[in-house]
């Protein structure tokens, strides 16, 4: 595999990208809620904060190139004698492509917008109206997929493990205490704004980060048929 300066170009132009999206919205967001007008055509490009096509592209485009790598390598597997952990590949690429799917849509959004406006949020320190059901589906998943994990070689369960943990970091774990600031200070401020295009922009990087792992893997598998 070519390296450049220690790293493969492919990682670290995704992660370029990833930054600079994230620099470029949290400014225009910052611009628009200061009240200049002006960069409001901007935000529907390219703030994370309101769903911008720029951002949610990139990551949509990460989450469905990580799906078809998951396809391919379990119709690569299903060839193979045995067929080892197949239903697990096509299982990820499906739960993937759902995720690509639902970004694009920006359902859970819709979701819990009205669900929040009817019965209210969480109680407790989890304030957002998804994050305890989602921490319920995480559980399970890791639960089900664990020994998927074990048998994954060493390099790509490890960039699997940060992508995921970066993509949840982002979508629960700063989306909590975004919740949590907005339930203490009742109002949407500047630490909003920034804790809004931060979780996007960590979750950009993990969705990122398993694209380029499993593009990684199904790249060497193809090398050895060549």
């Amino acid at each position: 595999m070519k390296r450049a300066g220690g790293g493969d170009r492919l990682q670290q132009g995704l992660v370029a990208v990833t930054l600079a999206i994230t620099a470029v919205s949290t400014l225009v967001g910052l611009a628009g809620h200061s009240g200049q007008g002006w960069v409001d055509p901007f935000r529907v490009w390219l703030d994370a904060d309101w769903n911008g096509i720029v951002p949610v592209g990139f990551e949509t485009g990460c989450l469905l190139i990580a799906a078809a790598a998951c396809a391919w390598r379990a119709r690569d597997m299903s060839h193979a004698a045995g067929g080892t952990w197949v239903s697990h590949w096509y299982g990820l690429a499906v739960l993937v492509a759902l995720m690509g799917v639902e970004k694009a849509v920006g359902l859970h959004e819709i979701a819990a917008g009205r669900v929040a406006q009817d019965y209210g949020t969480f109680r407790g320190g989890l304030f957002g109206v998804f994050i305890g059901p989602a921490l319920v589906i995480v559980g399970f998943l890791a639960w089900a997929y664990r020994e998927f994990l074990k048998a994954l070689p060493k390099e790509t369960r490890r960039g699997l493990l940060i992508g995921w943990g970066l993509l949840l970091a982002g979508g629960i774990g700063v989306e909590t205490v975004q919740a949590i600031w907005i339930r203490m200070t009742g109002g949407n401020d500047v630490v909003v704004v920034v804790l809004a295009n931060l979780e996007e922009g960590v979750e950009m990087l993990g969705a990122a980060m398993i694209a380029w792992v499993l593009w990684r893997l199904v790249r060497r598998q193809v090398a050895l048929y060549a």
